[in-house]
């Protein structure tokens, strides 16, 4: 089990908890969540995702990328679980439980 925050991911049954709700996530959406898990609130390189993810299609591999974020994103914040999901222009995708930052 990987948890961050409201988020916990079942490694063994491939699912997600988010705040006790059960979110059923595409095979791509599943290892994106992992590796944000595994690297949890540390910056993973696109180039890292993309291969770990399996997103090799040549020029399409950065727009497939984004896509699938998206719609991780929307699936955790419709079960409740905020803005988990973080891009840093340059740099590569994060995850950062947001109950942690402070109002500012």
């Amino acid at each position: 089990m990987l948890k961050s925050g409201a988020l916990t991911l079942d490694q063994n049954s491939k699912l997600l908890r988010v705040l006790g709700i059960e979110v059923h996530l595409t095979k791509t959406e599943y290892l994106l969540l992992e590796l944000l898990l595994l690297n949890d609130q540390h910056i993973v390189e696109r180039s890292d995702v993309i291969t770990a993810c399996k997103l090799f299609d040549g020029k399409g591999s950065e727009q497939m990328l984004n896509l699938h974020v998206s719609r991780l994103r929307i699936k955790i914040r419709e079960a409740g679980g905020g803005n988990f999901i973080f891009s840093t222009s340059g740099f590569g995708i994060s995850l950062n439980d947001p109950s942690t930052f402070e109002n500012v």
